[in-house]
């Protein structure tokens, strides 16, 4: 009789013992449901200002004689507090590469500039990507009317005699020095003021010289000025002797500059 007391007393224990087993599981499984349906919070991306030609930046990128480095320059910074800039580019390998920076104080300065590596630099000794053609540049700016961005693609030619934009509507036919290296891409802004809201905005950068021989230039079906020491010129048939920067204008052409 106490055999028999013994076993159904343990087959009761088995039995709360599953009870139990089940309700903690269900407990753990409905917590662990209502975690699941939880909604994740995720950072609001920032909005950033739309702004007219004469408050963006000027932008440029000038390559090095050897093509191995680029010296990036930004121009007409205003009403901002911090600056980054993000340089990504395509090697000849078709790896994508790139220089950052991170958010930095400006201290009230209107102008930076910074030398970029195309390549890497360990203890003084550097590998360079070679074959580089392509790649963007991205300027954000803090402070003032709010947060802002620019981005311009970019082309890095050399011993040819056709310098084509990224986009393809800005074209530069001209005996360019075979030896030297020209970068083709849009300014964002220009170096100085103007009386117009837009244009096509377009910088062709060499380290090198600068005039050019039987240059012709085009912009789409536009007229085409050239920035010619703080004036804008109107280059006849596209007809141009230099490089620099250059805006295109449909209708009656582009307005004087502002003194």
């Amino acid at each position: 009789m106490r055999f028999r007391k013994m076993k159904k007393t343990a087959i009761v224990l088995i039995i709360l013992l599953v009870i139990a087993g089940l309700a903690g599981g269900a407990f753990f499984l409905s917590r662990g449901k209502k975690e699941e349906g939880k909604p994740v919070s995720t950072p609001t991306p920032p909005v950033f200002v739309e702004t007219t030609i004469n408050e963006r930046p000027f932008v440029s990128l000038i390559p090095s004689e050897d093509g191995h480095w680029l010296t990036l320059k930004i121009g007409r910074i205003q009403k901002a507090e911090t600056l980054e800039y993000e340089l990504s580019y395509t090697t000849g390998e078709g790896l994508v590469q790139g220089a950052y920076s991170s958010p930095f104080d400006l201290g009230g300065e209107t102008d930076y500039e910074r030398k970029i590596l195309l390549g890497t630099e360990s203890s003084g000794r550097y590998r360079y990507h070679e074959g580089v053609r392509e790649g963007n540049i991205t300027v954000r700016l803090e402070g003032g009317p709010g947060p802002r961005k620019y981005v311009s693609e970019f082309k890095l030619q050399q011993g040819e005699n056709r310098l084509v934009s990224p986009d393809n509507e800005f074209v530069l036919e001209a005996d360019f020095n075979p030896d030297q290296f020209y970068l083709v891409m849009p300014t964002a802004g220009l170096p100085g003021e103007i009386t117009i809201e837009s244009a096509s905005l377009y910088g062709v950068f060499t380290s090198g010289k600068n005039s050019i021989k039987n240059g012709q230039a085009a912009i789409g079906d536009s007229e085409v000025y050239f920035w010619n020491l703080g004036s804008w010129e109107l280059l006849e048939n596209g007809s141009a002797d230099q490089v620099g920067v250059f805006a295109g204008a449909a209708g009656s052409g582009l307005p004087e500059l502002i003194e």
